[in-house]
């Protein structure tokens, strides 16, 4: 994933393998989408995932699979509206920002994921979306 979103080609354009597509943002975001679910409204729901800096993905490499694991599962869930699982431990910390642990396995239990939701106006469809952030161990908060 870090080779992937420092790839030189995603920055100038966008790479497609059958109906995968990623694109990457100054090397700090990397977008990926499967076109089997994108609609034709031009309003999508989105999910982001910080990559970089002190909160970023790439911040705890050891457990870096299972992190993106969670961000992916709370995405998927939130964006169609649903509740999480008990064992994500989730905490509502106000104005749509929550947390979890940052996910399953002996060291990824000991780390969160923060995650804010926003619903945004495109034209006549509202669009949702959720940003995750994370992970960060017991002695750091994020927010």
């Amino acid at each position: 994933m870090p080779a992937l979103a420092s790839e030189k080609s995603l920055a100038d354009g966008v790479v497609s393998v059958g109906a995968l597509r990623a694109a990457s943002y100054q090397k700090r975001i990397l977008c990926i989408w499967n076109t089997d679910y994108a609609s034709s409204s031009g309003a999508e729901d989105w999910g982001f995932v910080m990559l970089d800096g002190s909160y970023g993905l790439f911040s705890n490499e050891s457990i870096f699979a299972e992190v993106l694991e969670r961000c992916l599962f709370i995405i998927n869930q939130r964006l169609q509206g649903l509740i999480l699982p008990d064992i994500c431990i989730h905490r509502s910390l106000g104005n749509n920002v929550s947390s979890c642990i940052a996910g399953r396995g002996s060291s990824a239990y000991h780390y969160s994921i923060g995650y804010k939701e926003g619903v945004f106006n495109a034209g006549q469809y509202q669009a949702k979306s959720v940003l995750c952030v994370g992970p960060w161990g017991e002695a750091r908060t994020a927010f």
